[in-house]
């Protein structure tokens, strides 16, 4: 046995670790203390009850939690920023205390979309931008900004057609087979914000009129739609990875605050992954009995 998310002293197991023993015949080979590591979430696992992470919180920005939310992970860079309050808010809350919305990925666009005509999602994100916010859609929270969502062959539900959030003239058709690909590129007219990310979709979107692409891609081709400053979509995760990115994007909010810029944030999200991983693992050496687990598993 392992002992996982001790709160208290140790020590006041010991009666009972003993008694496991005797029952069992197994032998427990460590108790591990509740300690919290920066590494990437399951998808969507406490997020309903996580509070707000936030530096000095002069940007908030909120990521609508749908009931099928997918990667997780595109928003943990965000919590190196000493300037971002970032929070996870249910589809019905309040958007207009936050800077930045957030319509992340989904399992199922058809069904969120759904929830969020339930909640008169359409009409509050519209007055949301009317008093200045920005919206950013992610995958299939980018999918929502559009007119409609086809699901031609049913793959996500009995429908044929969900009217979208109607924020771009965009149509989205649902396929069997997904798009899956590495992309690189920069914030179109901004070539020092760097980004790279990859794409996991079964959309592929149409739009019924020309907008500005968000990304230039190294391939020569322009992904997403960055319109008017305050309407972004992307198909890409994994954008917040790479700090030129992450840091041009947050100060072009702080600006529309009559905020000043701030520099990048120290280690990249990779090098701050790879030191949580480290202390990870000193972590579990120091609690764990290593040689009886090594022995179990005949190493």
């Amino acid at each position: 046995f392992i002992i996982n998310k001790l709160h208290g002293e140790k020590e006041i197991l010991g009666p009972g670790i003993e008694k496991l023993r005797a029952l069992t015949g197994v032998p427990v080979l460590g108790v591990l203390p509740y300690r919290e590591f920066l590494l990437d979430d399951e998808d969507s696992l406490n997020l309903r009850t996580r509070p707000p992470r936030s530096g000095r919180g002069e940007l908030r920005i909120g990521v609508v939690l749908l009931p099928h939310f997918s990667n997780t992970s595109d928003f943990q860079p965000l919590y190196l920023e000493p300037d971002v309050a970032l929070s996870f808010m249910a589809p019905d809350g309040d958007l207009n205390i936050f800077d930045l919305l957030v319509l992340p990925g989904t399992k199922n666009t058809m069904q969120d979309l759904c929830t969020l005509h339930e909640v008169n999602f359409t009409e509050r994100l519209r007055t949301f931008l009317s008093q200045g916010g920005t919206v950013l859609g992610i995958c299939g929270g980018f999918q929502m900004l559009g007119g409609c969502v086809r699901d031609p062959w049913h793959l996500e539900s009995s429908q044929d057609e969900i009217p979208g959030l109607s924020l771009l003239e965009m149509v989205t058709e649902l396929h069997p087979q997904k798009v899956l690909r590495r992309v690189r590129g920069f914030w179109n007219g901004h070539p020092e914000a760097r980004m790279e990310g990859y794409e996991i979709h079964q959309g592929r979107s149409h739009f019924l009129t020309s907008y500005p692409a968000f990304f230039l891609l190294d391939s020569v081709e322009q992904e997403g739609v960055a319109f008017g400053e305050q309407i972004f979509g992307t198909y890409c995760h994994g954008i917040f990875d790479q700090n030129h990115f992450r840091r041009h994007f947050l100060n072009f909010l702080r600006s529309k605050k009559n905020l000043p810029p701030l520099p990048e944030a120290g280690p990249s999200w990779r090098e701050k992954l790879l030191q949580e991983l480290d202390a990870l693992a000193d972590f579990l050496e120091s609690h764990l009995d290593f040689q009886a687990l090594e022995k179990i598993l005949a190493l």
